[in-house]
């Protein structure tokens, strides 16, 4: 529920030290990703996450992408078809109202839900090859174009 307290483990610690050695390779990888996904998104026209600016970089966790016009049950039949593709997308970003510990309600934060409805996160991870990646590009247009 929302009372709990997660403190980090002592093993999730050292995981994350050992990572930091590889945290510059991961984070080139990420961006050369971005990039890809950013252009075709572009093309598309679909609203996405500005991961770096001159006032500001992203630790490229994830790429999220906002599909104008369309209802919460249209993306999730986006989502569907995306899964029926082999691609895995989801929603990240649930606004806390809408978790069953605070009633599902989210009437009185209008913004919270326009900013859920129509968002999409496509797989960002470095384990993803550069045919993923086009894969990924590729699908995101024939289901968008439908």
């Amino acid at each position: 529920g929302p009372w709990y307290k997660c403190n980090m483990t002592d093993i999730m610690a050292a995981i994350g030290l050992k990572q930091l050695d590889r945290y510059k390779a991961m984070l080139n990888r990420r961006n050369e990703i971005i990039k890809k996904y950013d252009k075709t998104c572009d093309e598309l026209g679909i609203g996405h996450l500005v991961h770096h600016t001159d006032m500001m970089d992203s630790c490229n966790h994830l790429y999220l992408t906002r599909i104008s016009g369309i209802s919460e049950e249209q993306r999730n039949a986006l989502i569907v078809k995306f899964a029926e593709a082999g691609v895995a997308t989801n929603v990240h970003f649930k606004p806390l109202p809408m978790m069953t510990a605070y009633g599902k309600d989210c009437s009185n934060y209008p913004n919270a839900y326009d900013y859920y409805h129509n968002l999409i996160t496509l797989p960002l991870h470095t384990h993803l090859s550069d045919e993923d990646v086009e894969y990924v590009c590729e699908s995101l247009k024939i289901v968008i174009r439908g």
